[in-house]
Protein backbone atom coordinates (compact mmCIF):
# COMPACT_ATOMS: atom_id res chain seq x y z
CA UNK A 1 0.00 0.00 0.00
CA UNK A 2 1.58 3.58 -1.21
CA UNK A 3 2.11 5.63 1.75
CA UNK A 4 -0.02 8.74 1.72
CA UNK A 5 2.54 11.60 0.76
CA UNK A 6 2.50 14.77 2.83
CA UNK A 7 2.37 17.57 -0.12
CA UNK A 8 3.20 20.90 1.00
CA UNK A 9 -0.27 23.00 0.23
CA UNK A 10 1.26 26.53 -1.05
CA UNK A 11 0.30 28.77 2.53
CA UNK A 12 -1.25 31.85 0.23
CA UNK A 13 -3.33 34.05 2.42
CA UNK A 14 -6.39 32.45 0.89
CA UNK A 15 -5.26 28.74 2.00
CA UNK A 16 -5.13 29.78 5.57
CA UNK A 17 -8.75 31.26 5.70
CA UNK A 18 -11.65 28.52 5.49
CA UNK A 19 -13.34 27.78 3.30
CA UNK A 20 -15.90 30.39 2.00
CA UNK A 21 -19.41 31.10 3.17
CA UNK A 22 -20.96 29.78 -0.13
CA UNK A 23 -18.80 26.63 -0.57
CA UNK A 24 -19.58 25.54 2.79
CA UNK A 25 -23.34 25.72 2.77
CA UNK A 26 -23.57 24.11 -0.33
CA UNK A 27 -21.35 21.26 0.87
CA UNK A 28 -23.30 21.04 3.89
CA UNK A 29 -26.78 20.88 2.20
CA UNK A 30 -25.64 18.20 -0.32
CA UNK A 31 -24.64 16.79 3.22
CA UNK A 32 -27.19 16.80 5.06
CA UNK A 33 -30.15 16.12 1.99
CA UNK A 34 -28.64 13.22 1.96
CA UNK A 35 -28.85 12.30 5.14
CA UNK A 36 -32.75 12.69 4.95
CA UNK A 37 -32.47 11.43 1.86
CA UNK A 38 -31.10 8.05 3.82
CA UNK A 39 -33.84 8.59 6.58
CA UNK A 40 -36.93 8.08 4.36
CA UNK A 41 -34.97 5.20 2.47
CA UNK A 42 -35.19 6.63 -0.51
CA UNK A 43 -30.87 6.64 -1.34
CA UNK A 44 -29.52 6.69 -4.72
CA UNK A 45 -26.22 5.31 -4.27
CA UNK A 46 -25.02 8.73 -4.73
CA UNK A 47 -26.73 9.68 -0.98
CA UNK A 48 -24.75 6.68 0.88
CA UNK A 49 -21.50 7.98 -0.84
CA UNK A 50 -22.07 11.63 0.18
CA UNK A 51 -22.66 10.19 3.38
CA UNK A 52 -19.50 7.78 3.36
CA UNK A 53 -17.25 10.83 2.33
CA UNK A 54 -18.55 13.26 5.20
CA UNK A 55 -17.70 10.95 7.62
CA UNK A 56 -14.37 10.45 6.39
CA UNK A 57 -13.64 14.07 5.86
CA UNK A 58 -14.73 14.70 9.01
CA UNK A 59 -12.22 12.22 10.60
CA UNK A 60 -9.57 13.26 8.68
CA UNK A 61 -9.63 16.81 9.35
CA UNK A 62 -10.34 16.40 13.08
CA UNK A 63 -6.47 15.04 12.78
CA UNK A 64 -4.57 12.40 14.81
CA UNK A 65 -4.80 14.59 18.46
CA UNK A 66 -8.56 14.92 18.51
CA UNK A 67 -10.70 14.56 21.14
CA UNK A 68 -11.14 10.50 22.72
CA UNK A 69 -15.66 11.18 22.40
CA UNK A 70 -14.86 12.28 18.70
CA UNK A 71 -12.66 9.35 18.09
CA UNK A 72 -15.55 7.77 18.91
CA UNK A 73 -18.06 9.73 17.26
CA UNK A 74 -16.46 8.89 14.21
CA UNK A 75 -16.05 4.65 15.40
CA UNK A 76 -19.64 4.92 15.94
CA UNK A 77 -20.48 6.45 12.37
CA UNK A 78 -18.35 3.89 10.53
CA UNK A 79 -20.10 0.68 12.28
CA UNK A 80 -23.74 2.55 11.86
CA UNK A 81 -23.12 3.19 8.46
CA UNK A 82 -21.77 -0.54 8.19
CA UNK A 83 -24.30 -1.37 9.05
CA UNK A 84 -27.06 0.48 6.99
CA UNK A 85 -24.63 -0.30 3.76
CA UNK A 86 -24.83 -4.61 5.01
CA UNK A 87 -28.87 -4.20 5.66
CA UNK A 88 -29.20 -2.99 2.15
CA UNK A 89 -29.15 -6.58 1.28
CA UNK A 90 -31.97 -7.61 3.68
CA UNK A 91 -34.23 -4.62 3.33
CA UNK A 92 -33.62 -3.56 0.05
CA UNK A 93 -32.36 0.27 0.67
CA UNK A 94 -30.06 1.89 2.17
CA UNK A 95 -31.99 3.32 5.24
CA UNK A 96 -30.60 4.82 8.92
CA UNK A 97 -33.00 4.01 12.03
CA UNK A 98 -33.38 6.69 14.60
CA UNK A 99 -30.38 6.37 16.60
CA UNK A 100 -27.58 6.41 13.15
CA UNK A 101 -29.17 9.03 11.93
CA UNK A 102 -28.53 10.99 15.06
CA UNK A 103 -25.06 10.39 14.98
CA UNK A 104 -24.91 10.80 11.19
CA UNK A 105 -26.59 14.32 12.25
CA UNK A 106 -23.69 14.91 14.76
CA UNK A 107 -20.83 14.07 12.81
CA UNK A 108 -21.89 16.47 9.64
CA UNK A 109 -22.58 18.76 11.93
CA UNK A 110 -19.02 18.44 13.71
CA UNK A 111 -18.09 18.59 9.88
CA UNK A 112 -20.04 21.75 8.84
CA UNK A 113 -17.83 23.60 12.55
CA UNK A 114 -14.83 22.21 10.98
CA UNK A 115 -15.07 23.93 7.72
CA UNK A 116 -16.53 27.24 9.20
CA UNK A 117 -12.81 27.41 11.27
CA UNK A 118 -10.16 25.29 9.47
CA UNK A 119 -8.39 26.57 6.57
CA UNK A 120 -8.47 25.74 2.99
CA UNK A 121 -5.89 23.52 3.03
CA UNK A 122 -6.78 21.26 5.96
CA UNK A 123 -10.03 20.75 3.50
CA UNK A 124 -7.81 20.24 0.07
CA UNK A 125 -5.57 17.45 2.30
CA UNK A 126 -8.16 15.44 3.63
CA UNK A 127 -9.80 15.55 0.48
CA UNK A 128 -6.67 14.17 -1.82
CA UNK A 129 -6.47 11.15 1.46
CA UNK A 130 -10.30 10.20 0.32
CA UNK A 131 -8.95 10.84 -3.01
CA UNK A 132 -6.50 8.20 -2.80
CA UNK A 133 -8.44 6.21 -0.99
CA UNK A 134 -10.70 5.51 -3.97
CA UNK A 135 -7.95 5.02 -6.13
CA UNK A 136 -6.96 2.40 -3.99
CA UNK A 137 -10.46 0.80 -3.76
CA UNK A 138 -11.27 -2.24 -5.34
CA UNK A 139 -14.27 -1.73 -7.96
Amino acid sequence: MPALRQSRMPRTKSMLLPLNAVTRNRISTTNHLALEMARRGTVEPFHAIVIDEAIFLARAMSGKDRRADMGQLFADAIAGFERCRDAVTEVGAFRVDDATYVLFGEVLNALDEMMRVMPVSAFLEANQKLALLKELAPD
